[in-house]
């Protein structure tokens, strides 16, 4: 895919579809649980996500740890609505605030690009429960790199 616009790799994203063929992502998401984006629009994306129980910790919560997995992912696809489709970018600051465990149920991402420099695409992810109470929140900053 080195001739792509990252506006229609979002769009197959949405649409599980392929892009000549290629499913678009990492190779690592068809072994990762990674979220389903609903939508996106410059600067936002939606996702969801069902929580699954051999994520669990030992206390039948979601694993802390595996919100950096699905923030990095969700926030990447974030980052792709404002890039010109000849910028690529890298992950190079992740932070994740918890405020509640998760045990069952689907998960609500709400991703935001909160500022877009020459360099560094700065972003944040609310992951809601169920119930509409905020669960963490995590920011990740991307450098924008050379193609």
């Amino acid at each position: 895919m080195s001739d792509f616009k990252w506006s229609d790799i979002l769009d197959a994203v949405v649409n599980g579809t392929t892009i000549n063929g290629v499913k678009p992502g990492a190779p690592a998401n068809e072994t990762l649980s990674v979220p389903k984006v609903l939508g996106w629009e410059s600067g936002k994306l939606q996702a969801e996500w069902t929580i699954l129980e051999n994520l669990h910790n030992s206390r039948g919560e979601l694993f802390g740890g595996y919100y950096s997995v699905l923030a990095d992912v969700a926030l990447s696809y974030t980052a792709m609505t404002v890039l010109n489709d000849d910028e690529r970018f890298k992950t190079v600051d992740l932070r994740v605030s918890w405020f509640r465990p998760a045990t069952t149920g689907t998960i609500t991402i709400d991703c935001e690009v909160i500022n877009r420099s020459r360099s560094f695409v700065h972003t944040e992810a609310l992951f809601k429960n169920p119930a509409g109470k905020l669960l963490c929140k995590v920011a990740v900053t991307f450098a924008i790199v050379p193609a």
